[in-house]
């Protein structure tokens, strides 16, 4: 694979944690934000669209829902909250994006079943995507969690836990790197994947950003094997993603094989940078 960062954007949007493309327009989310934006072709923001008027900018956070993965299901964008603090992390913010009407579903009975399967230390799902037909989450890692991957299905607004597979450590220089955004590209059957390395223990405190990577797997549904995937250090590709870390993954173009990537960081105080990223496979 060929790489190249065709451009670097500096959004006044307080922590970007996912991004959906729908149509000509990216939606964007922010962990901690009160509301969503809508951005145009050329990444500037339209649009807000308020969440919740109880704060201004940045949610407080004990208290923030902590959007951090997003995907279309049946022309709706869904986000999810991590999960990560119990029932104030639960909920899934369902969008109209066409009208951008929402509702904030209270799905406590999913994340609490995933909870019962113990098959993780602490909840924290950062990256969503729809794989064929089946929804897929995963669970990010830290120092003393791997990652895992959530198979599940979808009638509704009801989602069943299909298969929850452990992930084998991936890594960045010897640090252990947690899977923060998804992307299928359905034509090709490829999976992108964004993980960074943070140096902490924990899901519900940061740590130093130590950096990003971005994967390619082909035929996940068929063999999901990060061993096998392409993997590309990005700070290699450009000295403005050394030290990034890098939150969220989506498909601005695909033609035959060239890919046009659009990929969200946030600096953990409030900052959101996006870069453009062009892939020649």
């Amino acid at each position: 694979m060929l790489l190249s960062l065709v451009s670097h954007t500096k959004l006044n949007f307080p922590s970007g944690s996912s991004i959906e493309k729908y149509g000509d327009t990216f939606f964007l989310f922010g962990d901690d934000c009160p509301y969503f934006a809508i951005l145009d072709a050329a990444y500037r923001v339209q649009e807000k669209v308020i969440i919740t008027h109880s704060f201004k900018e940045r949610i407080p956070k004990p208290i923030k829902p902590d959007w951090e993965a997003c995907t279309i299901i049946d022309d709706y964008i869904w986000v999810f909250g991590s999960g990560s603090l119990l029932e104030k992390r639960d909920d899934i913010l369902i969008i109209h994006p066409a009208s951008s009407n929402f509702v904030v579903h209270k799905n406590h009975s999913f994340y609490n079943e995933l909870r019962k399967r113990e098959f993780t230390k602490e909840m924290n799902i950062e990256a969503a995507t729809m794989v064929k037909e089946e929804l897929w989450l995963f669970n990010r890692a830290n120092l003393s969690q791997p990652n895992h991957l959530i198979r599940c299905s979808i009638h509704n607004t009801h989602i069943n836990i299909i298969d929850i597979k452990e992930i084998p450590d991936i890594t960045f220089q010897e640090h252990v790197l947690g899977i923060s955004g998804a992307a299928y590209d359905s034509e090709h059957d490829f999976l992108w994947i964004t993980a960074s390395a943070e140096a902490t223990e924990n899901s519900y405190d940061d740590g130093a950003i130590l950096g990003s990577v971005l994967y390619r797997l082909d035929h996940p549904a068929t063999d999901f094997n990060m061993r096998r995937a392409q993997k590309i250090d990005l700070p290699e590709l450009d000295t403005r993603l050394e030290k990034q870390k890098i939150e969220s993954v989506c498909i601005a173009h695909a033609l035959k094989e060239n890919y046009q990537l659009l990929l969200v960081a946030d600096n953990d105080i409030g900052d959101t940078e996006l870069f453009h990223i062009n892939v020649q496979l």
